[in-house]
């Protein structure tokens, strides 16, 4: 084997036990794969992934780039947990092969639309079309509970005024409340610079911590939120541009080093158009929508 073809199977190597899915295919193969067949030969990770974690969506409220609303499914062992579920959730839920029936929790980061309009067609999927019959806890800022409600009475008037044939409950959570512990998963808010009620959350473990910003500005509080984590979900709306409620790529960068990983998302035009700086950066990366990392 030449040192080139060694130096990309240890590069393939490390992907496989971070990362991606990865597979060798000979030029003959080569077609069958990008049509999306299984060929060549798998490179199993080293251990049993522990934590799965989906980029449903990674763009910002106007779709900059095509990009779906920013919304990040992550499985921790038996329980799926949505960040976020904007109004193209439903639908790169699906298209990821899941459904509302593998989700157990909504974590609601502010009330912007991008961030929370998709919860009204989740309810409606999973009462018609799923048939759910276990409990979805939805945690939020406080008055999550009204809003959702009144979105979805807004949208579906009738079946909203019938009750779900499955248990929802509210969870209210600020950065002043004692972290939520949920099926032995801790939930603790951070207060963000963005909407009065904007919150980023820390999703823990007694072995992983995952860091999810929601939208905000810079704020202090991005340090402990982000400190000694094993992935750091980080909004970056710009590149270089100061905004006192969106972070840049720039601003990021003084994070970077405090995680493992930092995965950027709710991307605007500014950040897609100077993607190329972000190319070779090792712990720092813009992941495809719909891609699968582990944990």
């Amino acid at each position: 084997m030449t040192d080139a073809m060694g130096g990309k199977l240890r590069n393939l190597t490390e992907l496989a036990n971070t990362q991606v899915k990865c597979w060798v295919v000979g030029l003959n193969e080569f077609v069958q794969a990008l049509n999306g067949k299984s060929v060549g030969t798998r490179i199993i990770p080293k251990k049993r992934p522990q934590i799965n974690v989906v980029f449903l969506g990674t763009g910002d409220a106007f779709g900059s780039g095509g990009g779906k609303s920013a919304s990040v499914f992550v499985r921790i062992g038996a329980k799926g947990i949505l960040l976020d579920c904007g109004p193209n959730s439903l639908q790169a839920l699906k298209e990821s092969g899941r459904n509302t029936n593998d989700v157990d929790i909504i974590i609601i980061s502010h009330f912007h639309g991008d961030h929370l309009g998709g919860v009204p067609f989740f309810l409606l999927e999973a009462s018609i079309q799923q048939q759910r019959d276990k409990i979805l806890t939805i945690i939020g800022p406080p008055n999550t509970n009204r809003k959702v409600n009144n979105l979805y009475s807004a949208l579906y008037e009738t079946i909203a005024e019938k009750e779900l044939p499955f248990q929802c409950e509210f969870l209210s959570l600020t950065p002043s409340n004692s972290p939520l512990n949920v099926n032995n998963i801790k939930i603790q808010a951070f207060k963000m610079l963005h909407t009065p009620e904007a919150q980023g959350y820390r999703v823990e473990t007694k072995e992983i911590s995952i860091a999810y910003s929601g939208d905000t500005g810079w704020t202090e509080e991005l340090v402990p939120l982000v400190k000694n984590t094993q992935l750091a979900i980080m909004e970056c709306n710009f590149l270089d541009s100061e905004h006192e409620i969106h972070l840049n790529y720039y601003q990021l960068k003084k994070l970077h080093s405090l995680t493992d990983r930092m995965a950027l998302i709710h991307l605007g035009s500014e950040v897609l158009d100077g993607y190329f700086l972000l190319k070779g950066k090792r712990n720092m990366f813009i992941p495809l929508e719909g891609q699968e990392i582990w944990i």
